[in-house]
Formats: structure tokens, sequence, C-alpha cells
């Protein structure tokens, strides 16, 4: 397991940036990205430019599964988790949360492994590319999407806001296919 910084806006390794002086280079205003309120579904207000992520490699030095800090605002605040993605860079492996303000019996059910685990194996683009996966009320009933918490509905739905800003092309996504075609 190796811990990477990554430039978001070229979708590789950030030059010169390393974990240690990470939080240096964050303080630099240069290093963020401003959102629309069209791109900003996760109600950041601003973007990170230069993320630490976790790359597991394989003995043929292929990334295997690679671990991505996510965050957005919830109901009751900032949620902070983490997302895994398997080696096909389009499947969830597992997901976490770091830490929330949602309301206790309500809404931080998010850390509750049983809700958790329903992400493991979804997939997170459809055949065009297109950003899919979403927590679904009613039931989560598709490859795609997971069955929303019952009297969370806001919390439900950032979480989903938040993984589809994360994994699409605002975040992620674009590293994401940068790792599948081997370029990382």
């Amino acid at each position: 397991l190796s811990t990477v910084v990554v430039d978001l806006r070229r979708a590789e390794e950030a030059q010169d940036v390393t974990p240690e002086t990470l939080s240096g280079a964050l303080a630099d205003t240069a290093n963020w990205t401003q959102l629309s309120a069209q791109e900003d579904i996760a109600n950041l207000g601003s973007r990170a430019n230069l993320k630490q992520i976790y790359l597991l490699r394989g003995p043929d030095e292929q990334v295997e599964l690679v671990i991505l800090p996510v965050s957005g605002t919830g109901y009751g605040g900032p949620i902070e988790a983490m997302v895994a993605v398997a080696d096909d860079m389009n499947t969830v492996a597992g997901i976490t949360v770091l830490s929330h303000g949602e309301t206790p019996g309500l809404g931080a059910r998010i850390t509750e492994p049983a809700w958790r685990q329903r992400f493991s194996g979804k997939r997170i683009a459809d055949d065009t590319g297109a950003v899919r996966l979403t927590v679904a009320r009613g039931g989560g009933s598709s490859e795609f999407e997971v069955d929303a918490i019952t009297g969370a509905t806001r919390t439900s739905t950032a979480m989903a806001n938040m993984l589809q800003f994360w994994l699409g092309p605002q975040g992620y996504g674009p590293l994401l296919q940068a790792i599948r075609r081997g370029e990382f």
C-alpha cells in the first residue's frame, strides 16, 4: 500500500508535493478550485486540487485497489469518508465514514456496517462513463443503487451527491480513467 499525492487538474501524481508537504501546499489558494453552484453538488464551495490517495499494487505492479478520501455536506454538517475502488476502477470495494454530524439514530446510520456494506460491488459509472452510483429511496435495485436510510432523506441525498461529485469529472473521475488505461 502506497501513499501518493495526486493533482486532480492533470489526473497524475503531483510534482514536488509529498504527503509531508501537502498541508503547506494546500495553504496556497492557487491549489484550490472554486466550484460553481452547478458543479458543487457536494456543497464544498471549493475543491483542493491536490489530494492524498492510497494505492494497493499487486505483484505485477498493477493497481488492485485505490482508496480515495471524499467529503461533502450532510444535514448536520461535514461528512468525511473514504471510498475503496476495485481494480476495474468502476466498482466500489468498500466505504467507511470517518466523521459526520448527522442526527443520531437517523442520518448517523451512515456509519453502520450493514448500510456501508451495501456499497460493495456497486458499479460507479455506466458504459458511457456517466457516474450513476447513487443512494435511492424505495430500494436500491440496480447495480448502481444503494437503498437510502429511512427517515434520513437529506443525509442519503448528501451521500449520493458526495459520491457522484468525487467519482465524477470534477473529482477523481479523470484519475480513475488514467489508472484504468494503465497510465498510473
